[in-house]
C-alpha cells in the first residue's frame, strides 16, 4: 500500500531481535518501530506511540490432545497442563503460562514440541496462526488479554511518520488525506511543487522502522524509486 501510494519514498525492513527496538529508537538509531509490547508498559523517555490493535492470546495443542476439538477455551481448563512459551514472550504470554520454562526455543520449535503431546503451548495468535503445521490445533484463550502492537517514533512532528501511521490505520492508495506534497500516486501538480517535493526528499534523507514479528526495522530511502519500506541511521548526513 506504501509503494501505491509514495512510489518515490522507498521503505526497505530491516531484521531486527524482537526486544532490541526500543533500544535502537532509544538510541536514534530507528525512525520508527512497530513493535509488540505489554499493554501496561509505559513509553520510552522522548518518544511517542499509538497502539494499532491487541493481539490474543492462543493455546496451542496436538491435534490429538482432548482440548484440540473444544472451542471457547479458558485458562481455568488448563489447570494441570504442562505448558511451554517460546524465548522473548511477552508479559501476557508469560502470565497465562504461568511457571512454564521459557527455555530458549523459537515458536517454529515450540510448535514441534507441542505437536509430540509432550507440552501445550501459549503464544500470540498471529504467531500461532503463521504456522502451517497440520499436527496441531490453535485455540484462543477467550479470557486471556494480549499485548498491544504499537508504532512508535522519536518526540517531533513527521509528515512521513504520519503516512506510515495512515497506511497503517487502513489508509487506502487513493486517499488524498494527508497527502505528502506532490509525492503520492493521486498527486496532479506537476513543475515548482514537484520540484519542492524532490528538494524535500534531498534534504531529509532516509530513514529506517522497525516492526513487531521477529523484530524488524524498515530504512526508508527518499527520492527511489520502487523498493521496500524503510529509513536510515540517525545523525548521519
Amino acid at each position: 500500500m506504501w509503494a501505491e501510494r509514495f512510489p518515490r519514498r522507498r521503505i526497505e525492513l530491516v531484521a531486527l531481535p524482537e526486544d532490541a527496538g526500543v533500544d535502537a529508537l532509544v538510541e536514534e538509531r530507528l525512525d520508527a518501530a512497530l513493535l509488540r509490547h505489554p499493554a501496561d508498559q509505559e513509553k520510552p523517555d522522548r518518544s511517542r506511540r499509538v497502539t494499532l490493535y491487541r493481539e490474543s492470546i492462543a493455546l496451542v495443542v496436538s491435534i490429538e490432545h482432548p482440548l484440540a476439538e473444544q472451542d471457547g477455551l479458558t485458562m481455568p481448563e488448563l489447570v494441570g497442563e504442562p505448558r511451554a512459551i517460546s524465548s522473548g514472550s511477552v508479559t501476557e504470554v508469560r502470565a497465562v503460562a504461568g511457571n512454564a520454562d521459557d527455555g530458549s526455543i523459537d515458536t517454529p520449535a515450540l510448535l514441534a514440541l507441542v505437536a509430540t503431546g509432550a507440552v501445550v503451548g501459549i503464544t500470540t495468535h498471529p504467531l500461532a496462526r503463521a504456522s502451517s503445521r497440520k499436527d496441531v490445533a490453535v485455540h484462543v484463550l477467550a479470557d486471556a488479554d494480549g499485548p498491544a502492537v504499537s508504532l512508535f517514533w522519536p518526540d517531533g512532528e513527521d509528515a512521513v511518520i504520519q503516512e506510515l501511521l495512515g497506511v497503517m490505520r487502513g489508509r487506502k492508495a487513493a486517499s488524498s488525506r494527508g497527502e505528502l506534497a506532490g509525492d503520492s500516486t493521486s498527486s496532479t501538480g506537476t513543475g515548482r511543487a514537484e520540484e519542492e517535493s524532490r528538494a524535500g526528499r534531498d534534504r531529509n534523507g532516509d530513514r529506517r522502522a522497525a516492526s513487531p514479528r521477529g523484530g524488524q526495522a524498515a530504512r526508508r530511502d527518499r527520492g527511489s524509486q520502487g523498493g521496500k519500506p524503510g529509513s536510515r541511521r540517525r545523525g548521519r548526513r
